[in-house]
């Protein structure tokens, strides 16, 4: 085990480090969710406001006494849950567009284009905005809104790679044992070929919607009446600004950096192993 973390060191730095951040991202999500933790208690107990990093706050305390670390663990929740049912979406709409159009092409493809077409013509953003208006701020409609305009983006990327492949000779090999096509299709192309490819989308998509779920509610157009989240901390920090309370702000915006660093990381990563970089990519045996 500890030589195949030096192999895939040396051969796939990227994808070594961006995993490492991704499971710290997702421990953090994880003791979150399970940690109890209520804001407004919090505040009775009359901690120090604005203390400085200490054994028992590691990245100090709010104007509010409250602990950094505790609130920026907790708000990952704001896109935790959320970024599941975006994924979801964009999974279902986009593998099942993106694998009928790349393998069977003709009408099928005609319509994954159009579809594709039309849900790329509206800024995302803009659409987001109007929906929220109209609606009401809430994260998982925006979370589902993410999901759906990501579709188009891991539709083109199977159908690309399944047009590819699909008169590769274990697919000709598959089709001569037998095989029925959806099998071949969804197992032997989509998840043994395919799977670098929808992850580096699926984590452009947890970027996405980070980025627009912290700006959304920095911009007072979020879940601002209840709950944690990045975004609404910088929303609450930004006047302290004004009183020199730069420290509270400025862990937030690093750790919003630092994710998306990370997460970069590990996209670039998955496009190296995608290339086939560090990663040996073997067809199974037709009977698996």
């Amino acid at each position: 085990m500890f030589q195949r973390l030096q192999v895939l060191l040396r051969e796939n730095p990227h994808l070594f480090f961006g995993l490492a951040f991704v499971l710290l991202l997702l421990a953090s999500c994880l003791i979150g969710a399970l940690y109890p933790y209520d804001p407004v208690i919090a505040r009775m107990q009359g901690n120090t406001p604005l203390q400085d990093p200490s054994w028992r706050f590691w990245l100090g305390t709010d104007h509010s006494g409250q602990s950094l670390l505790i609130l920026l663990i907790k708000g990952t929740q704001a896109f935790f849950f959320p970024g599941i049912l975006a994924s979801f979406l964009a999974l279902l709409g986009g593998i099942s567009l993106g694998a009928f159009a790349g393998f069977y092409g003709g009408w099928i493809e005609q319509i994954g284009r159009y579809l594709s077409t039309l849900i790329n013509s509206f800024p995302n953003l803009i659409l987001v905005l109007l929906c929220t208006t109209v609606f009401g701020p809430n994260v998982y409609l925006i979370a589902a809104i993410v999901g759906i305009t990501f579709v188009p983006h891991i539709a083109e990327e199977i159908r690309r790679k399944v047009a590819q492949l699909k008169a590769e000779e274990f697919v000709m090999a598959a089709e001569a044992h037998g095989l029925q096509e959806r099998r071949i299709l969804f197992l032997h192309i989509v998840w043994l070929h395919c799977l670098p490819l929808i992850l580096r989308q699926l984590v452009f998509l947890w970027s996405a919607l980070i980025i627009l779920e912290t700006s959304l509610n920095y911009l007072g157009r979020g879940v601002l009446q209840k709950g944690i989240s990045w975004g609404k901390m910088l929303y609450d920090y930004r006047s302290g600004l004004f009183r020199g309370e730069i420290w509270s702000p400025l862990v937030v915006t690093l750790v919003v950096m630092l994710t998306m660093s990370g997460l970069y990381l590990f996209a670039e990563g998955l496009q190296r192993w995608s290339q086939g970089k560090g990663v040996l990519h073997q067809e199974q045996p037709l009977d698996s």
